[in-house]
C-alpha cells in the first residue's frame, strides 16, 4: 500500500541458522536509497533507507 516512507535497519554480525525473513512475503521488489549510515565498534551496522518514488 505505500505507507511507510523509510526503513531503518540494525545489522548485528551474527550467523542465524534459521528463521523468519526480513521482509519475507513482500509480492512486489521495492527500491531503497540510503539516507545514512552509523558503524559502531561492536560492528552494528544501522541503514536509514528511504523509497524510491
Amino acid at each position: 500500500m505505500g505507507l511507510i516512507d523509510e526503513y531503518t535497519f540494525v545489522v548485528h554480525p551474527v550467523v542465524g541458522g534459521g528463521g523468519p525473513r526480513l521482509l519475507e512475503g513482500m509480492g512486489e521488489e521495492m527500491a531503497l536509497e540510503l539516507v545514512e549510515r552509523w558503524g559502531f565498534g561492536s560492528g552494528v551496522v544501522v541503514q536509514r533507507c528511504r523509497r524510491n518514488a
